[in-house]
């Protein structure tokens, strides 16, 4: 978690991508070890907001570190890589209003990454197109512009339709 804070938090020194990169993994590799391992173990489903993936959008394209580079170190680390990944897509000034707005809610400042530019937030939506791209049938996107109500219902067809609820 303290990795994590590090990551997130705005003030501090700047982070090099690679460093930037092998901070990621590490938390990635903790989570997974204390968190995701155990619970799949135990025949759970395990739901994330970010994983994998977003480091592959983030690190890989955004910070132009590339998957590849990416991809070998998960295979070295043995990361799991999730049956599927739905990335909520979104205009990226509507994402980036509401990602800032809702951090305001909690604090006065925004975390590192709603304190990029809008060309580093496209890339990272390209990342995740490109990802989409690779891998079809396991990372899915959905149209987030409607209502709350509209995207997850939504959800809930893909979720059904990949046997994951009923």
């Amino acid at each position: 978690m303290e990795v994590r804070k590090i990551l997130l938090h705005r003030a501090g020194p700047s982070r090099e991508a690679t460093a930037e990169l092998l901070l990621y993994l590490a938390d990635r590799y903790q989570h997974v070890k204390e968190v995701i391992e155990p619970a799949l173990q135990a025949g759970c489903h395990v739901f994330s907001d970010r994983y994998h993936d977003a480091t592959l959008a983030y690190q890989g394209h955004a910070r132009r570190l590339g998957f590849s580079l990416i991809d070998q170190l998960a295979e070295v680390l043995a990361i799991p890589m999730p049956d599927l990944t739905v990335v909520f897509d979104l205009d990226v000034e509507l994402a980036l209003g509401r990602a800032r707005a809702r951090d305001a809610e909690g604090s006065e400042i925004w975390t590192r990454f709603e304190s990029e530019d809008l060309d580093f937030h496209q890339r990272v939506r390209e990342g995740y197109r490109l990802l989409a791209e690779r891998e079809p049938n396991r990372v899915i996107t959905l149209d987030a512009s409607g209502s709350p109500e509209e995207v997850f219902e939504e959800l809930t067809n893909i979720l059904r339709e990949r046997g994951v609820i009923e």
